[in-house]
């Protein structure tokens, strides 16, 4: 029998995803993944689209899929989340890496919530990922979930999520260097990893943009994000062109 069921969400601005696991003494089991569209417009504000993520919430809630026995983690915004790879001496890392935060983040720290993974080391140099996100950020994903009648276990980073998962599969050093590029409805994440290096970067080229490019010859959105989800295959050099819609 599993010790706890974990629960991890990523909020999209189009699409809600959703990873469930079953974690045992200290291993873990991938029990189900599902995706739900959000049924707001592509230029929706924010308010709608919180009011729309708080129905998908509870209607998980509703079919027992999140309870208050699940851990539920989420994935905070990429656009949002200032991430920054620092060499910090390994002897000094826990003494200097507040000092190093407040030197290389672009806001106060004391109106952020940060945290930091040593992703690897070399020498007498630790290799670590900075992550920060503003307080109110997390507060307002918070309160979404609380209105749900949820709480949240933690949040975490997708991009850095997708650099443990490059490390872990290469097991503990990737080799040779590996990028991957995450495209999202609002912002993109990309990741690269060399041996236990990090870089990771959130990058003003995203879905909307791409759809937003191919209504150029006259299509809908709609039109143009179906033909991009269902043609255009960018993980495939040798696949055809999209048809023109």
């Amino acid at each position: 029998m599993a010790d706890k069921k974990v629960v991890s969400i990523d909020l999209g601005r189009e699409v809600v995803k959703f990873a469930f696991a079953e974690v045992s003494k200290g291993s873990a089991k991938l029990t189900g993944c599902q995706s739900v569209t959000l049924e707001i417009a592509h230029d929706a504000d924010d308010s709608a689209w919180r009011a729309a993520v708080l129905e998908v919430l509870k209607q998980q809630k509703a079919a027992g899929s999140l309870d208050k026995k699940s851990e539920i983690y989420v994935t905070l915004p990429s656009a949002q989340v200032l991430a920054r790879a620092l060499k910090v001496p390994t002897a000094e890392l826990q003494t200097q890496i507040e000092e190093e935060a407040k030197k290389n983040l672009p806001l106060p720290i004391e109106e952020a919530e940060w945290g930091y993974n040593v992703v690897g080391e070399a020498g007498d140099q630790s290799h670590v990922s900075l992550l920060a996100v503003k307080s109110s950020v997390v507060e307002d994903i918070n309160a979404i979930f609380e209105e749900a009648g949820l709480s949240l276990a933690g949040a975490t980073s997708g991009a850095l999520n997708l650099a443990d998962l490059l490390i872990a599969e290469d097991k503990g050093s990737v080799e040779p260097p590996t990028a991957v590029l995450s495209i999202g409805a609002s912002s993109a994440n990309l990741v690269i990893a060399e041996g236990t290096k990090v870089w990771m970067r959130a990058l003003p080229v995203f879905g909307s943009t791409l759809v937003s490019a191919l209504t150029a010859g006259g299509a809908s959105y709609d039109e143009a994000r179906k033909t991009l989800l269902e043609q255009v295959d960018l993980g495939n050099a040798e696949s055809e062109s999209p048809k023109a819609v």
